[in-house]
């Protein structure tokens, strides 16, 4: 059989960059809503390079994919021209989106600092292929991979996570919102409350759950619907900073083909790497390629001694995939604390 075109996109901002951080620090003193001070973090938004792992996984274990597209607010990855310049992919291969191409005609909604926001318009991508891979920055493959561990041969989109019913959970959802609310508490824009919240866009009994994992998503799928339900785009691309009543574009996908039947859904497979849970063993679970994926959560909170242990794994599990000046870049930020001048 012939084997349709995937793509990869990728969310990406450098919060650190001062610009970014004086347009955010604006908008949040502008706002008068209730923001969660999770939603305003700025580990929500920093940047240690993690990005380049995911690159490079991409092209060492993915080689399938066709295009990798980087959705950015006027930035661009530091050196990111390196991976064509040393030889490691085409020039063509990897291709800075801004959000102002895929917002076009919702110009209102910019700028935003939200990635619920920002992923429910990852579709309007020009040229995207109608299967695609959606990745947050701090993601990357860690083994082999092949078209169909992400749409099957049968044509299902694949997933990694589990299926589970879901009233009790709209149930607690409810009520937490309504306690919270009376004690004049702002609610916590969860991960997976934001997945719960896509499954009752289609009215069902379940709902899938994912991990920190790139996710098989469908380009026609966001389409249709968001032409269905004109208000439902409206409100989700309306807060500037993630909130409690938004739901996972991933699961407007995922939750369509589960009420179509045409998803399959496998076990989870991703490692999960935080500052408080590092250890030998997963550092031999990265060299030994024992999960599918890994996630790297808040890099920039790593103890020193931990980043560096880190890097040097990941180093040598994408040699050949990582450019020169990539690396230099990093152990420069690390021995700053922080990135260096461009």
């Amino acid at each position: 059989m012939t084997t349709k075109p995937i793509d990869a996109v990728i969310a990406w901002v450098d919060g650190d960059d001062p610009a970014h951080a004086a347009k955010r620090d604006l908008y949040l003193a502008g706002d008068g809503r209730a923001i969660s001070a999770s939603a305003s973090a700025a580990s929500r938004f920093s940047d240690r390079g993690e990005i380049y792992y995911s690159i490079a996984s991409i092209l060492k274990y993915a080689p399938f994919i066709r295009r990798i597209f980087l959705v950015t607010d006027q930035q661009s990855p530091y050196n990111l021209q390196d991976f064509a310049g040393a030889g490691i992919c085409a020039p063509d291969r990897i291709v800075v989106i801004d959000h102002t191409e895929i917002f076009r005609g919702y110009e209102q909604y910019l700028p935003t600092f939200n990635s619920l926001t920002i992923e429910a318009m990852l579709w309007r991508i020009s040229g995207l292929s109608e299967n695609f891979v959606y990745l947050n920055d701090d993601f990357f493959i860690n083994a082999p991979l092949s078209p169909s561990d992400f749409v099957g041969e049968d044509g299902k989109v694949v997933v990694y996570g589990q299926v589970l019913p879901n009233f009790h959970h709209v149930a607690r959802l409810y009520l937490k919102k309504v306690l919270l609310s009376a004690l004049g508490r702002k609610v916590y824009p969860g991960f997976r409350s934001a997945q719960i919240r896509s499954s009752t866009l289609f009215g069902l009994q379940q709902f899938v759950e994912v991990g920190h994992s790139p996710q098989s998503l469908t380009k026609s799928v966001f389409e249709k619907f968001f032409a269905e339900h004109p208000d439902q785009l409206a409100q989700q691309l309306a807060p500037r900073f993630r909130t409690a009543d938004q739901f996972l574009p991933a699961g407007v996908s995922h939750n369509f083909h589960l009420s179509q039947g045409t998803i399959d859904v496998r076990p989870f497979a991703d490692l999960y790497l935080k500052p408080d849970n590092l250890s030998e063993e997963k550092f031999d679970a990265i060299r030994q390629e024992q999960w599918l994926f890994g996630c790297i959560q808040s890099l920039e909170q790593f103890a020193p001694q931990d980043l560096k242990a880190l890097r040097d794994v990941l180093a040598g599990k994408f040699a050949g995939f990582l450019p020169a000046s990539v690396l230099d870049w990093m152990r420069e930020m690390d021995s700053l604390g922080s990135q260096p001048d461009e």
